[in-house]
């Protein structure tokens, strides 16, 4: 990361403006950057991966201690998911939670989403309590 930040900051050098930025030609040059052999191996990573009868997206990001794998479920997904579906991977893996219209949740470990997903504020709860819920008819 700290590499691609002086890469993009030197093309940077000279803008003191938003105009001078939204005219700065801006790239990276992956075949400079990461070797051809590395490449393949990262291309060859798998982009999802089968559970519960769905394919579930992997998103690979990088924090500082190297690079992760993010395992992006639906609500559903997440709280029936346990220890021992997860997928043996390369890298740690985290979580990110995808609820609609309501902010997603991510979380870096199992335990750490559950937690998450039951600490729904009171608002949010009665919600969910409600859509279960046919409207009584008079």
């Amino acid at each position: 990361p700290e590499r691609l930040i002086s890469l993009l900051v030197e093309q940077l050098a000279g803008v003191n403006g938003w105009d001078a930025f939204i005219r700065c030609p801006m790239g990276l040059d992956v075949d400079a950057i990461v070797p051809a052999d590395v490449r393949e191996r990262l291309d060859a990573l798998p982009s999802s991966l089968h559970l519960y009868g769905d394919r579930v997206p992997l998103d690979y990001e990088l924090e500082p201690g190297g690079g992760v794998v993010r395992l992006r479920l639906k609500e559903g997904q997440a709280r029936r998911l346990r220890e021992e579906d997860l997928p043996s991977l390369d890298r740690p893996l985290r979580f990110s939670v995808l609820r609609g219209r309501r902010p997603s949740v991510r979380a870096d470990t199992l335990a750490d989403m559950r937690r998450q997903l039951t600490e729904l504020p009171r608002t949010e709860r009665a919600q969910l309590v409600r859509r279960g819920r046919r409207p009584r008819r008079r």
